[in-house]
Parts: C-alpha cells; sequence; structure tokens
C-alpha cells in the first residue's frame, strides 16, 4: 500500500476517489451447474494471476448468478472487457457480464465488488459490494417473496453459514429495502428506489437525505453522485446541482454510468463539450509530471496517476479498454505493481 493518496482504492489524482465485451464466442462458456463445478477455477486465477484472496461465499455468488440464460466465463476470457474487472458469467439474452472488481490499490478490509459491464456500455455498473452482501440479499429476497426452493438451495450452495435467519425481513418489520440497507449492505439500486419512494410522497428532505446516504456509502464511484445532481436539477437547486456534477467528475469516469450521462454530468458541470473534457484528461495522461517529481512526489505516484487518467481518456474518447490495456500495464510496472500488470496484461 505504498504511494497512496488520499484516495483508498484508486490510488491516484483525485481526492475521496479510488485509483464491451465482444461475445461472438458465447459457447466458450460453460452452462451453469448447481453444483458450480467451476469454483476451483476460479480460486485459483484469482489468487495465481490477480494475486487477491477468492472472496467469501463466491461458491453462494456464481450459485446466485446462475440462469437459464446466463453461461460462466472462464475468468481469463477478458479480451475487451474493463482491465480491472473479472468475470463470472455471461448472460446471452442480456449480452451483460457480471463479475469481480479487482481494484489497484484497495483497503486490506475491502471485499471485491460485483459489477457489471455490457458491450454497449463501457463503464463499469455497482450491483454489490461483497459475495456476501450479493448473496445475502437473494436470500433473503427469496425468503421475503416465498420463493422457499430458492431459498433453502442458495443456502446448501454456501460452504460457509450466512447471519440471515429464515423470516428475518417478516420479524425486522421495516418491509424488504429498508432491511436489505440496514442488515445487509449498501446496493446502489435500492439507495435510488428509496429516493424514489420518498420523492413520490413529496418527502423532499428525506429524498435529499437518502442521495447523500447513497454517496457516501460508495466512496470512489461516481453513480450516486449522478444520481444526487440529477435530482438537485430536479429541484431547480442549479448551483448545488453543479458542484454535485463536478464533484461527481472527481470519481473515475467509468463509475459515472454510460458516456450520455457522463457527457449530462460535464455539461451540468460547465464545460463546453466532449470534446474539451477528453482534451482536459488526455493532457492529465500525457504529463509525466517531471517537476513534481524533482520536488519530491515519488514517480510510482505519478504512475498510479497516470493510469488513473489514462482510463478516463479511454471511456471518453470511446477507443476501447483492449486498445489502453499494454500501455497501463507498463504504468503499473512503473509504478512498482509487477503482479497488477500482469493482472492487467492477461
Amino acid at each position: 500500500m505504498a504511494f497512496v493518496s488520499s484516495s483508498p482504492i484508486y490510488s491516484g489524482k483525485r481526492p475521496h476517489r479510488r485509483s464491451s465485451i465482444k461475445r461472438t464466442r458465447w459457447q466458450s462458456c460453460a452452462q451453469p451447474k448447481k453444483g458450480v463445478s467451476e469454483l476451483r477455477e476460479y480460486e485459483r486465477y484469482l489468487t495465481q494471476v490477480a494475486k487477491t484472496s477468492p472472496p467469501p461465499y463466491l461458491d453462494g455468488l456464481l450459485h446466485a448468478l446462475s440462469a437459464s440464460s446466463t453461461r460462466f466465463t472462464p475468468p481469463s476470457i477478458r479480451t475487451d472487457l474493463h482491465p480491472f474487472l473479472i468475470p463470472l458469467v455471461y448472460d446471452i439474452e442480456s449480452e451483460v457480464t457480471t463479475g469481480l472488481l479487482r481494484w489497484p490499490t484497495p483497503p486490506d478490509e475491502m471485499d471485491l465488488p460485483i459489477v457489471q459491464s455490457s458491450p454497449r456500455d463501457p463503464s463499469l455498473k455497482l450491483i454489490a459490494p461483497s459475495a456476501k452482501s450479493y448473496v445475502t440479499r437473494q436470500l433473503a429476497s427469496a425468503d421475503f417473496a416465498g420463493n422457499y426452493e430458492v431459498r433453502n438451495s442458495l443456502r446448501s450452495a454456501c460452504s460457509l453459514a450466512l447471519a440471515y435467519q429464515n423470516g428475518d425481513v417478516d420479524q425486522s418489520g421495516v418491509g424488504l429495502e429498508r432491511f436489505l440497507i440496514l442488515k445487509v449492505g449498501p446496493f446502489p439500486d435500492i439507495y435510488e428506489g428509496l429516493v424514489e419512494f420518498h420523492k413520490a410522497k413529496g418527502d423532499t428532505q428525506s429524498a435529499l437525505i437518502t442521495c447523500e446516504r447513497s454517496a457516501n456509502a460508495h466512496p470512489g464511484w461516481g453513480r450516486a453522485h449522478a444520481f444526487h445532481a440529477n435530482f438537485l436539477r430536479e429541484l431547480g437547486r442549479e448551483m448545488e446541482a453543479r458542484d454535485a456534477a463536478r464533484f461527481c467528475l472527481q470519481m473515475p469516469l467509468w463509475t459515472i454510468g454510460s458516456v450520455e450521462t457522463l457527457l449530462d454530468m460535464a455539461s451540468l458541470a460547465g464545460y463546453e463539450d466532449s470534446t474539451s473534457l477528453c482534451k482536459i484528461y488526455k493532457r492529465l495522461y500525457e504529463d509525466d509530471r517531471k517537476q513534481e517529481i524533482a520536488d519530491g512526489k515519488a514517480p510510482q505516484q505519478v504512475a498510479l496517476d497516470r493510469a488513473a487518467y489514462l482510463l478516463d481518456v479511454c471511456f471518453t474518447d470511446g477507443s476501447g479498454w483492449e486498445s489502453i490495456k499494454e500501455d497501463l500495464a507498463a504504468l503499473y510496472d512503473e509504478a512498482d505493481m509487477p503482479d497488477f500488470a500482469t493482472f492487467v496484461r492477461y
């Protein structure tokens, strides 16, 4: 964890931030089985290539992700995917890949988040903060809906015990959504649903508070800030909306949402057009910061900063993740992170 800036995850360039797959050959992906025989392959890849510990409840996660339209994806098949994404399953109907996000410099206690990506949208969408929270959510949802066969099957798939007990949602008396937020974990879509619930009741104050809580619960992710900025704009609070949009752009741009969402935030923040935004990030990436190094800044930190900007440039110019992987890996080599560089390459 050397050379880490104020960001606990992303390691570089901004305060409070953390450093489309072409599935024409989906037939190469394995059909999910309830026994999840691919578990060992994922564990080996995580340990030997990604150089991270397999998350607890990975077995339950794979079981929960299995569906009639999904196929398990070998973790090494990452062509055209985001450089930090470890694929788990691919949905043939929606063309969505679901997998684990391997941050470059995560805090020791951080779990691997569950994310999604699609060929139509190069961003990463945060689904759950961990495998455990995802599995617990599915278990609680099935239990609350009375889908006891699904609930029992999922519980049996987990080699580790889950804290959730059958009937916990009903006994809580707060409903499924609030139970998940209070007892399981921060889920972006649940927070957004609660905001819409408060808005429908005309409770603007509670909606704003929920927006702020969501942003605080997802450090390093721009989506919650974009959602907050949009709500402030709806309320006619233009100056606050502009500030929220500007803060949103301090996050990794590929965490904000689609390119269209990014451009909307850029406009709200005061940028003239997408070209000017792309030029700014490209200039930041290309700056080798020799003067900063001469003034005492660690070269490794400069490399991490430039790697972060390179990802943003790729997202804004639409060149595709595959086009930057070698340059990105070279920057992680410069940052004295050879294992992570190897992961990016392979």
